[in-house]
């Protein structure tokens, strides 16, 4: 007679598969987001607006991929600090003058110490980033370390429960699982692409609020992040990884309905 789970031992697995494939589902997009293909992609979009401080579409490529690049790697902040704006493929250029200003001011020189830098040594304008724009690539690359953890325990223990339930008599509760975390994922992203229909600027400022510091996120519209990344950007970004995750659920749903028990 082939072996059985225990009650328990069902409902358990059960159970991470409906929280965890949310989860698995988000940041699995998440981590597609952070490919070259994407930028190729989505700066050439119609109607996504130009830089008005005049970064052409090769200067915000090559900008992008050096940021994707310093998320993924496990190289220190002293990296990114050194690129200036002949990294990407303005020698010589420099920030606008109201963000070199905000550059100079305390309310930036206030984060050096935190990426390394001196608070004492005025830092020059050629540089791409100035030291707000560092702390906050920082902590990015600090947050999306703990989200690819995250994405493979998870992955691990979904895969794991799938595979008990599969191998020994708790098809039943497999199909149930994958359908539970599929309407789960398909509940929450409704919800959040509605919000982002009806106001996505609440919606950015509330996930920046949820994952960084207070006075960690908001740049002048002249600084290197928000001419790379203007708010159409991110509002892409959102709809991608929503839109994809409705996808995949769709997908589970139909792979849990023909599982036979």
């Amino acid at each position: 007679m082939k072996p059985t789970l225990p009650p328990w031992l069902v409902v358990i697995s059960r159970i991470v598969l409906v929280v965890f494939i949310p989860v698995i589902l988000t940041l699995t997009n998440v981590r597609l987001l952070l490919t070259p293909l994407l930028p190729e992609i989505e700066y050439r979009l119609p109607g996504f607006p130009a830089d008005p401080y005049g970064f052409t579409l090769e200067n915000r490529l090559r900008g992008v991929k050096m940021s994707i690049d310093f998320l993924l790697n496990s190289a220190g902040i002293d990296q990114a600090a050194k690129w200036t704006f002949a990294d990407v493929g303005l020698p010589g250029a420099s920030s606008p003058a109201d963000s070199c200003e905000h550059a100079q001011s305390s309310d930036c020189t206030r984060w050096a110490a935190s990426v390394g830098l001196s608070p004492d040594t005025p830092r020059s304008c050629t540089y791409f980033y100035n030291t707000c724009e560092l702390k906050h690539l920082q902590d990015t690359k600090n947050i999306v370390r703990i989200a690819l953890g995250v994405l493979g325990v998870c992955g691990a223990l979904a895969l794991l429960a799938a595979w008990a339930l599969y191998s020994f008599g708790g098809r039943r509760a497999l199909k149930a699982g994958l359908t539970g975390g599929a309407i789960l994922t398909a509940v929450i992203y409704l919800g959040v692409l509605g919000f982002i229909a009806i106001n996505f600027s609440n919606v950015l400022l509330q996930f920046h609020e949820t994952f960084f510091a207070q006075g960690t996120f908001t740049f002048l519209w002249s600084d290197s992040f928000i001419r790379m990344f203007p708010m159409r950007f991110w509002q892409d970004c959102f709809i991608f990884v929503g839109g994809g995750s409705l996808l995949e659920a769709g997908l589970l749903v139909w792979v849990g309905w023909r599982i036979r028990p």
